[in-house]
């Protein structure tokens, strides 16, 4: 299945946004998908892990403190 379209079906089910992702190898462009690991799991596995996926085997609350630069203590 073309990346293209599986972002479309992706769309009809959650919140899909393009951004931008900084990482220790440089910016890339991509998409934010909504979704839980699972969904990231079938998209792994209906690209034969051919997707690079970021961020997400990071909770929820740990994302949020990093976005916010805040540390727990």
């Amino acid at each position: 299945m073309p990346i293209r379209r599986m972002i479309e079906d992706l769309e009809s089910w959650f919140r899909v946004e393009e951004c931008s992702f900084i990482t220790i190898f440089g910016t890339f462009e991509g998409h934010r998908i909504y979704a839980s690991r699972k969904v990231a799991e079938k998209i792994e596995i209906q690209t034969r892990y051919a997707a690079e996926l970021y961020n997400v085997d990071v909770r929820q609350d740990q994302r949020y403190l990093a976005e916010k630069d805040l540390f727990p203590c």
